[in-house]
Formats: C-alpha cells, sequence, structure tokens
C-alpha cells in the first residue's frame, strides 16, 4: 500500500482546538458628569487632583495624586468617559507611578489642590485613543 505523500495521518481521528473563552468586555461605568466638570476644571487650571478609583475590577483603592491631561471618550466603548493624565504620587503602590488612564464612572472620590500641573508637551491630541471625541483638553 502506498503512503500519502502529505505525512500520513488520514487514519486519526480528527479532535477540533478547544474554543479560547472570551471575556465579555465590562460595561461602561454609569456617566458622573459632576467629575468630568471637576477634572476638565484642573485642566483649564492646571493643578492635580486627589483621586479614589473603585477597585471592583482588580484595580487598587489607593489615594492617588494625578495631573489630568484630557477627558475624552473610549476608543474601545464611546459611551465610557476616559481621563488620561500622570499618576504624581501613589499611597499605597509608589510603584504605579506614570501615564495613566481612568474611567471616570469608577472614580469614586475626587478633589482639586492647589499644586500645579502642566501635561507632557508630547501629548499628541490626534492620536487615535482620542478619536471617539475629547471633552475638554489644555488650552
Amino acid at each position: 500500500m502506498r503512503k500519502s505523500g502529505f505525512g500520513g495521518g488520514f487514519g486519526k481521528k480528527f479532535k477540533p482546538a478547544k474554543p479560547k473563552a472570551v471575556k465579555a468586555p465590562l460595561p461602561a461605568a454609569p456617566r458622573n458628569r459632576g467629575f468630568e466638570t471637576i477634572l476638565c476644571e484642573a485642566i483649564r487650571h492646571g493643578v492635580t487632583v486627589e483621586l479614589r478609583y473603585d477597585g471592583t475590577d482588580g484595580i487598587d483603592r489607593s489615594n492617588r495624586e494625578f495631573g489630568p491631561a484630557v477627558v475624552h471618550y473610549s476608543t474601545a466603548n464611546a459611551a465610557r468617559v476616559c481621563v488620561s493624565g500622570q499618576v504624581l504620587n501613589n499611597s499605597d503602590e509608589p510603584s504605579k507611578i506614570g501615564p495613566c488612564d481612568f474611567e471616570v464612572g469608577k472614580i469614586v472620590s475626587l478633589s482639586l489642590t492647589d499644586r500645579p500641573f502642566k501635561p507632557d508637551p508630547r501629548l499628541d491630541l490626534t492620536n487615535a485613543k482620542f478619536r471617539n471625541g475629547i471633552i475638554c483638553k489644555p488650552s
């Protein structure tokens, strides 16, 4: 009997690959227009905010000082409003300092400070990250 030129194996049972579990995206948190207004005020006046973020999805609940740069609609879900900026001080995890995005609806406490903040001059408002629209930005 002649063997196939395709490496044989025609007598073996076919085992389909197991499908990978796909996580459904988390629904957008309800908008918090009051916090959006405070963040836009901080951006207009060039000051930082102190915030605490909801940790229900694995993100910590530590207090942090944050320099907001842009409030915008998320690229993943235009119903989500996010703030992009810089974490300047994180009380519980000092290693988590740097650029960061937060969904505004998941912020649980927010207050303005009088500490000055200037966004990174390399901030590119034409970046695809902002394609669903900007609510407020530096002037």
